[in-house]
């Protein structure tokens, strides 16, 4: 059956429901963008608020050069899963500790493979 065969109702209906799925779709394809650039954002907020939290607490390890407390406060890391490594370097630029979430050799697979 033709589409000019059907009656105005449901030519009205498929009408209404091509342009709900229209709308739907517009909405999608300009929502998604925006929300993940604001999930982006917010990590990075987090991320930021959480190093300038830690490099105070960690800025008397680093000055007495007292590595074991500098290990436990990193340490304290693993329990947010996004992070994946941390370093803290001394005054000579120097990696005084660090923290990763996976095995060192599995994290460079993963840096140099993405």
């Amino acid at each position: 059956m033709k589409f000019k065969n059907h009656s105005i109702r449901i030519k009205l209906v498929i009408l209404l429901g091509v342009s709900a799925t229209m709308a739907i779709l517009i909405t999608s394809l300009i929502m998604g963008p925006y929300i993940a650039y604001t999930k982006k954002e917010e990590s990075l907020k987090e991320l930021e608020q959480l190093s300038l939290i830690s490099s105070e607490n960690l800025r008397a390890a680093v000055a007495f050069m007292d590595q074991q407390s500098a290990d436990k406060m990193l340490s304290h890391l693993s329990k947010d899963k996004t992070i994946v490594c941390a370093l803290i370097f001394d005054q000579n630029n120097a990696i005084f500790s660090s923290y990763f979430a996976v095995p060192q050799n599995s994290l460079i697979n993963i840096v140099f493979k993405s």
